[in-house]
Formats: structure tokens, sequence, C-alpha cells
């Protein structure tokens, strides 16, 4: 899946070419995660020549995002040590937006140490900027029912009005100080 300049997605993908009415599509990508970040999560990375490029899971972040969703079913903490270019953060954005677009009620939490790493708009560093860009790249047959950008996303926050799910985001002496949530994302 590739993204134009404006951020609109190419028609010419087979991923988009998917209709609204496809039901047993979004079923099977709400199902399984791993099938819906190979088929639709576009990653951005500046240093290649075409910035955006759709994401193709390694074997080890497969079974990170499994990790991850054992760790919010069986409410447990876990603690990834990474290596810079693990995508790790990419995965943890799109776990959570896949949680977000998929479950009712969901709740994810971000924090960092300064709030310019959780949302600094139009920053691909920032946690909000990588969701937003990842929602971006979707089909908008998988945006939620009456998803509008003005009124659903604003700094570090991003609210699904169709199920209830909501992603926010903490800094510095505030991080999980916020409401309950289902599971919640410390980074550096």
């Amino acid at each position: 899946m590739i993204l134009n300049l404006v951020g609109t997605i190419n028609p010419d993908n087979h991923s988009d070419n998917v209709t609204p009415d496809d039901d047993a599509e979004l079923a099977r990508c709400a199902a399984d995660l791993i099938y819906w970040f190979n088929n639709y999560c576009v990653a951005f990375d500046p240093r290649l020549s075409n910035p955006y490029s759709k994401f193709t899971l390694w074997p080890k972040q497969e079974e990170f995002l499994l990790w991850l969703q054992e760790r919010e079913r069986t409410q447990t903490p876990g603690l990834v040590e990474k290596s810079r270019d693990s995508g790790v953060s990419y995965l943890c954005c799109g776990y959570a937006l896949h949680r977000w677009l998929f479950g009712s009620g969901f709740a994810a939490g971000f924090g960092s140490r300064k709030a310019e790493y959780v949302d600094n708009l139009g920053d691909p560093k920032s946690i909000f900027e990588k969701i937003r860009m990842l929602l971006r790249g979707l089909p908008a047959w998988q945006h939620p029912a009456g998803f509008d950008w003005r009124r659903h996303s604003a700094e570090a926050k991003l609210i699904n009005p169709a199920n209830g799910s909501t992603i926010t985001g903490e800094s510095g002496d505030g991080i999980g100080r916020g409401g309950r949530t289902s599971i919640y994302f410390v980074d550096e």
C-alpha cells in the first residue's frame, strides 16, 4: 500500500479495491491482527526513496504482536528491550489502532517523558503522528462510521465514535495518572 504526497491511498493497490460491503474482509481484518498488519498497514521511513511502504512483518514482529495480545488478555505487565529500527514503536501504535478500530470500548494509553514525543502534529517521530499515519494509510472503508478528523482526533487523543474506543497520551509526571486503560505503553 502506498500513499501519495497528499496522504490519500493509491487506488491501484489491491487492498484498496475491496468494497465497504465486503463484510468477510472486514471480519478477517478484525479477527487477525497479523493479516491486517501485513495487508493494510503502511510505515514511514524518510531514508527510503518512497518513504511510505507496506508493512511486511518479520517473524519476531509477529511474535511480539501476539505477545502484546497476551499481555492485554491476561492484564500482565511486560518490558521490551529493543534496538533501533526494530519497528516496536510502530507495532505498538498499530496494535492500539487495530484494537481501537475493532474492539468495542477499548482504551489504550501512551506515555513518554516529553509531550512532543507523545504528540507533535506533523512530526513522524511522535507516537500519535505514527498512529495518524497508520490510520490515514488504511482504506476509507476501514475508518469508523462517523469518524471526522476535526472532531475525533485531537492532541494526544483519538476517539472512535462507532464503538467508544479511545487512544490517549500523557507525558512527564502525568504518565499513568489518567483513567483506566485496556493496555498502556510507556516509551523512552
